[in-house]
């Protein structure tokens, strides 16, 4: 394909009876190899260095964990990465093939856990001065700002201590507008960042009516609103930056779980539950997320293991005929290796 690409170029550039000169040529030779660059991160993304310095940590362990937070059927296994500081107490970790942002990353400082945002060719420094009373974290260079506000954040989040309720989401929105005055997170981040903390929030939704219509810190069923749910929808329709995020993908079923309530017959079997649930999918969603759904409901497919759906012609001839149409080869080799590896026979 790339090739294509750079045959195209050439037949658009280099006319007919069109004789180059040097300075032509250069300048051909440029483009060509911006193409190669935007073509390569497309495919394969670009590095992010995670780097600092820790007061009084010279000669010790740090570990940076990485989670490529792709939707489950390109989920990779997270990486992780040891090393020790030097006898100033500096560390630098490098971070290959980021292809998005990466949200959920930890690094560990001896019993201490921080978080940390990371997007393709980010490269921040972390001056750690670590008090028993507080610690005291700055953070500088390319990608770093969000950082001030996301590393707190996702430690309250992963910390249990709020069901991402909506008076949290309204605090956690205020909080970040706040944050971005204060320490210069540009647009584009702030963007990433107000819809992670919607995924959260919707994401809640999905537990919602995974449980019978239950919150699971609750004991009794709270309703949800016709208005919660057009809000809901609105975002998971017209949302373009976290379309690749799984818990992108586990509110688009909560809301799919919602559609089935309102809609799904009495009694289906396993089988006519998928089909009828990639017919809602159709119904609902085209192109891209179409597909990405789809492929959040046939890794659930996996996922549970059932016998009937596994032995069904049927649905092995919907997964082979899935594969051959898919437009976007990323989601096609994902969900392909997910199938093989699970040994099933398309």
């Amino acid at each position: 394909p790339l090739g294509n690409i750079v045959t195209r170029l050439e037949n658009s550039i280099i006319l007919s009876n069109y004789k180059m000169t040097n300075h032509y040529r250069r300048f051909h030779f440029i483009i060509l190899l911006a193409i190669l660059a935007i073509s390569y991160n497309y495919a394969f993304g670009s590095s992010a260095i995670v780097a600092g310095k820790i007061l009084n940590y010279s000669s010790k362990k740090v570990t940076l964990e990485v989670y490529y937070t792709d939707a489950i059927w390109m989920h990779d296994n997270f990486s992780r990465q040891t090393l020790k500081t030097d006898s100033e107490g500096r560390f630098k970790f490098k971070i290959d093939n980021v292809v998005n942002v990466l949200f959920e990353n930890k690094i560990k400082i001896g019993s201490d856990l921080y978080y940390l945002m990371v997007g393709p060719g980010d490269s921040i420094y972390i001056d750690f001065q670590m008090k028993e009373s507080t610690d005291i974290i700055k953070f500088s260079g390319n990608g770093s700002q969000k950082n001030y506000f996301f590393s707190d954040i996702m430690k309250q989040i992963s910390s249990k201590e709020t069901d991402n309720n909506q008076s949290w989401l309204i605090e956690s929105l205020n909080k970040l507008k706040s944050a971005s005055n204060d320490y210069g997170i540009n647009a584009s981040d702030q963007e990433l960042i107000q819809q992670f903390l919607l995924c959260q929030y919707y994401n809640n939704y999905a537990f919602f009516y995974a449980n019978g219509g239950r919150y699971i810190s609750d004991n009794e069923p709270k309703p949800i609103s016709d208005g919660d749910i057009n809000l809901m929808q609105n975002f998971l329709n017209k949302t373009t930056k976290m379309d690749w995020y799984y818990l992108y993908y586990s509110a688009l079923n909560g809301y799919m779980e919602w559609l089935d309530i309102k809609k799904v017959p009495k009694d289906l079997s396993p089988v006519e539950k998928f089909f009828f649930d990639m017919k809602l999918i159709d119904e609902n969603f085209i192109g891209l997320k179409n597909e990405q759904l789809k492929a959040y409901h046939i890794w659930h497919l996996v996922f549970w293991k059932s016998k009937e759906l596994r032995k069904s012609s049927q649905v092995l001839n919907y997964l082979s005929d899935y594969l051959d149409n898919c437009q976007n080869i990323r989601i096609q080799n994902g969900v392909k290796t997910m199938l093989i590896d699970n040994k099933f026979k398309i």
